[in-house]
């Protein structure tokens, strides 16, 4: 820095006008005090950067080999452009330290890339998560009403509607930083520092909305989790009286313990989830490895911990701008950059390359959710599905034995057999409102399962009409292979018998 003077070099740029060749010269060694920075003072570390963005491409090439192999659409896509970002982020902040280094005077477009990529790409990343709140809820809801009784909401705001308004508010703040960005980089090509001002503000209101809606849904989910793990074994040892059974002090209330996270843990561990309920999941787990098993209990505290770190990440960014805009404090210096946006984000990224939606269900169990979903909301298309839990929402009435007459309808025709049934007597029934083991369930899950890789598809909703004769040839031939076991009088098995049908 020394025989550096900055003020006497602003006096000869000043003085030599737009001749870009002679401010260089002016700034040369010392680029990031030029006035064409837009770093105001300090030039972007290259290793730092180079790193950064290396790191987030692997992310992307990791997620984008997932997303190739398990076909999540929603979740794979969405966070394969939130990496794609922060990568692209922190190349549009290597391209401004080379075009610094490089005297010329363009660096402004690379800010505005680096800067609008790594503020609004997150936002993907949200949306992914929100779709979350629903599958964690209908993997530890074994029936309808454990749907409504462990959803934050109950039955007014079911799953979809909660999912909906989260993505509904992210793509709004999208929306509105997209047209801060924009009002901004308008400003930047024609030198006008009022709309900088204007562009800078409309870009604090989107981080505004998006920092409330990150945190109400940490919030709710928060109460999910506690709702599933904490809520379930309160209510079983205040129901049966097993305070000291379990060594828990009576003033554990379900209440007050939800204000009380310093008790949950002492809760969890009192006692498991089995000894409330034999089916604590939905989905069968039975093939999973201990690895597979550990990845699959910690997912919700994952989701959690992965989640809280962009929030901490959004709080910063909103502070950033409000602090001055780009020429305050905090974003004109690097570091602060380093420790509250790129390690709360990388620490995320990897949380969730590690418990990727399809690592953690796997595929049987992803396409098991997708048919539990449809159990749940009857084979109701999207919008149907949306009119329902509106109906639900503003509390108008539903006829449930309808939906569930014409769950059974749906069911037939997809077999396009009207006399075959698909719920087993024995078995858990749509219209005793619990959501699997049909025989159309096993079929479709046992259908997607046999397809190869590239034709895989979660939720396969084509039946194989051969496949439930098959099954239903099989029923037979157990019956009478039952009944020639149990020694009946005067049973003849070449004759033919009026047997059971799958009804």
């Amino acid at each position: 820095m020394s025989g550096f003077n900055k003020t006497a070099a602003a006096l000869a740029a000043e003085a030599a006008g737009t001749n870009a060749t002679l401010i260089g010269l002016i700034y040369k060694g010392h680029e990031q005090y030029s006035p064409s920075s837009m770093y105001s003072g300090e030039l972007p570390d290259l290793a730092f950067n180079a790193v950064a963005m290396a790191i987030f491409f692997v992310f992307t090439l990791w997620q984008l080999c997932l997303y190739g192999y398990f076909k999540n659409n929603f979740y794979g896509i969405s966070t394969v452009l939130y990496l794609v970002g922060q990568a692209i982020g922190y190349l549009g902040r290597l391209l401004s330290v080379s075009d610094l280094s490089g005297l010329s005077l363009n660096n402004e477009n690379y800010f505005l890339l680096q800067f609008c990529s790594l503020t609004i790409s997150p936002n993907f990343y949200n949306a992914a998560m929100y779709t979350q709140y629903a599958k964690v809820l209908f993997t530890y809801s074994t029936t309808r009403e454990n749907l409504f009784r462990l959803n934050v909401f109950g039955k007014r705001l079911q799953p979809s509607l909660i999912s909906l308004f989260f993505i509904a508010t992210d793509i709004t703040c999208l929306v509105i930083q997209g047209i801060g960005g924009g009002v901004e980089g308008t400003s930047l090509n024609t030198k006008d520092s009022n709309g900088l001002v204007i562009g800078n503000h409309i870009f604090i209101a989107g981080l505004a909305i998006q920092t409330f809606s990150m945190s109400l849904f940490a919030l709710v989910f928060t109460k999910l989790c506690y709702n599933i793990f904490v809520r379930q074994r309160l209510e079983y040892i205040s129901n049966n009286g097993l305070y000291e059974r379990y060594n828990i002090p009576s003033s554990y209330s379900v209440e007050k313990s939800f204000f009380a996270p310093w008790r949950w843990y002492k809760i969890i561990k009192a006692l498991p989830l089995e000894a409330i309920s034999e089916e604590v999941v939905t989905l069968n787990t039975s093939y999973f490895n201990k690895k597979q098993a550990r990845i699959f209990k910690t997912y919700p505290l994952a989701i959690f911990f992965a989640f809280g770190f962009a929030v901490i990440r959004c709080i910063y960014r909103l502070i950033e701008l409000a602090d001055g805009g780009f020429g305050g404090y905090l974003i004109t210096h690097e570091h602060f950059l380093v420790a509250l946006d790129f390690v709360p984000l990388a620490t995320s990224a990897m949380i969730m390359c590690i418990y990727s939606e399809g690592l953690v269900y796997t595929k049987r169990g992803l396409t098991e959710l997708y048919f539990i979903k449809e159990a749940s909301h009857r084979g109701l298309g999207a919008w149907r599905q949306l009119g329902c839990e509106f109906r639900y929402f503003f509390g108008l009435k539903v006829d449930e034995d309808e939906l569930d007459a014409k769950y059974q309808q749906i069911l037939r025709e997809r077999a396009g057999k009207e006399s075959l049934g698909f719920v087993d007597n024995e078995d858990e029934n749509v219209n005793n409102g619990l959501f699997r083991k049909s025989t159309e369930y096993r079929n479709a899950v046992d259908e997607d399962m046999n397809s190869p890789w590239w034709k895989f598809k979660v939720g396969n909703k084509k039946m194989d009409l051969e496949e439930l004769n098959d099954y239903d040839e099989e029923k037979k031939s157990d019956s009478l292979k039952s009944r020639r076991d149990s020694m009946e009088d005067g049973f003849d098995v070449n004759k033919d018998h009026d047997l059971p049908r799958l009804s």
